[in-house]
């Protein structure tokens, strides 16, 4: 449960993200009281759907459920997830019993092509980190005002994610 709930809330932060598209145009968006300048006119509002641009996806690199009754693809609040998006998401799911062995070497070669990464350790020494293939996500706060007010309430789980930089990458799972 912990893993599809970190899962999910870095799927609702990179579908926050995916709303600050690049383009031509420049726009504002509200977000809460708050006024947003955007590169484009493809702005998030706060409401679904995230983006007025058609066919745009998103894809996520995850492992398999270990249960046989839950699918991270498959699950209702997932679904509703990506249905308030208005996107379409294209899942790599790799054996739950095989993915660290598939995925850490891809990681470490930097041969990954995903939006979303399910890291497959806790990640210790931050090497994932290191290598630059994850963007701060705390540089992207403004725009998930929501989520920046949870973190100032939660001091603890705000220290527990954030990296040594001083940035926020991923829910680093310690317990």
């Amino acid at each position: 449960m912990k893993r599809l709930l970190v899962l999910l809330t870095a799927l609702c932060m990179i579908l926050a993200l995916a709303a600050c598209g690049k383009g031509s145009t420049a726009g504002t968006a509200t977000q809460g009281n708050k006024s947003v300048q955007t590169e484009d006119d493809d702005y998030y509002d706060g409401k679904p759907p995230i983006t007025r641009k058609p066919g745009q996806s998103l894809k996520i690199l995850a492992r398999t459920s270990n249960y046989t009754n839950v699918d991270i693809a498959n699950a209702e609040i997932v679904k509703k997830v990506i249905e308030n998006a208005g996107i379409t998401v294209n899942w790599q799911l790799v054996d739950h019993g095989n993915y660290s062995d598939a995925v850490t070497p891809m990681l470490l070669s930097g041969n990954v092509d995903a939006d979303i990464i399910q890291i497959p350790d806790k990640d210790q020494n931050q090497t994932y980190i290191k290598s630059g293939l994850f963007v701060p996500l705390d540089e992207y706060f403004d725009y998930m005002p929501n989520f920046k007010a949870w973190l100032e309430k939660n001091p603890v789980i705000k220290a527990e994610i954030t990296a040594d930089d001083g940035h926020i990458y991923y829910r680093n799972k310690r317990r």
